[in-house]
């Protein structure tokens, strides 16, 4: 690898990393963008204050209410899976 980043520690992190992430196209990080953004919304927090703690994220997002979110279904589905995808891009596991 040419460089190394220090891993994300808060969803603005992540955010930064897609961001600067030369291989994915704007469409891609148009959606994790968006989802990342979402998650924090969900959490009622700014992403700058979203600490990285995966078994926070995967209960809101495995048991979480799209109707209490204001979302459909579909697009309850379409952030998990988009968020998902953005920790992974961003060195999350």
């Amino acid at each position: 690898m040419g460089h190394q980043q220090s891993k994300p520690v808060t969803l603005n992190c992540v955010l930064e990393h897609l961001k600067s992430n030369g291989n994915l196209t704007n469409s891609q990080k148009s959606a994790m963008t968006s989802s990342v953004k979402a998650v924090a919304k969900m959490l009622n927090v700014p992403p700058s204050g979203v600490a990285i703690k995966i078994a926070k994220f995967r209960l809101l997002l495995e048991h979480g209410q799209p109707g209490r979110h204001g979302m459909t279904p579909k697009r309850f589905s379409n952030i998990r899976s988009a968020f998902a995808q953005a920790l992974i891009e961003s060195d999350i596991d």
